[in-house]
C-alpha cells in the first residue's frame, strides 16, 4: 500500500515538472488522505472483487491515480474476471 502512495507523489512531481510548476511537498494530511483512499480500494478489491492480496496490491497505484484525477477506475479487461 505504501508503494501506491509513494508512486502517486512521484507521478505528481513528474506532472508538475512537465507543466513547469513547482511540485508541492507532501503534507502529513495528504499522505493520510491518500493512504485512506488506498485502503478503501484495497477493501473493495479484496472483498467485492475477490482479488488476491498480491493482485489487489498490483492494481492499487492505478486505482489511486484515477481517484486523485477524479476519474472512474475500472480493473483492466484482462483481469476483470481473474480471481486468485
Amino acid at each position: 500500500m505504501k508503494r501506491a502512495v509513494v508512486t502517486s507523489f512521484a507521478e505528481d512531481k513528474r506532472r508538475a515538472e512537465k507543466s513547469m510548476v513547482k511540485p508541492l511537498l507532501p503534507t502529513t494530511l495528504e499522505v493520510q488522505r491518500r493512504t485512506r483512499i488506498v485502503y478503501d480500494w484495497f477493501v473493495v478489491m479484496r472483498n467485492e472483487l475477490g482479488y488476491s492480496t498480491q493482485h489487489a496490491l498490483d492494481l492499487l497505484p492505478s486505482a489511486l491515480r484515477a481517484t486523485l484525477d477524479d476519474t472512474q477506475w475500472e480493473p483492466p479487461p484482462a483481469v476483470r474476471s481473474w480471481k486468485g
